[in-house]
């Protein structure tokens, strides 16, 4: 596609200096994901494939913001997909509720 990649989860863990799990760990999920949205909002690059996983779905203005600017795409996959692709599920500091599983999220 001969585009700019950015992958939001490097972005967050290099401007917080810590990683996604010690955010969760440390502030809560909640707090990972204003900061995901913080950063998304602050984005200002053109012709750029940005990954944002899942929990920037929750966000409305980063979905407006990021179809504004461009096409929005999803992956539709099942569950046992996604679990071969997620290895380190307990470690990924991922969005979700201490008390929610993988599937639930």
């Amino acid at each position: 596609m001969s585009r700019g990649f950015i992958d939001t989860d490097i972005l967050i863990q290099a401007f917080e200096g810590r990683s996604l799990q010690e955010i969760v760990d440390t502030d809560g999920y909640m707090e990972l994901r204003r900061i995901e949205e913080r950063n998304l909002l602050g984005i200002g690059c053109k012709d750029h494939v940005i990954t944002t996983w899942g929990s920037a779905l929750y966000s409305r203005p980063v979905m407006e913001r990021l179809g504004s600017d461009g096409v929005i795409m999803s992956l539709d996959v099942d569950l046992t997909t996604l679990q071969s692709k997620v290895f380190d599920f307990a470690t990924r500091g991922l969005a979700k509720r201490p008390e929610q599983s993988f599937a639930d999220l």
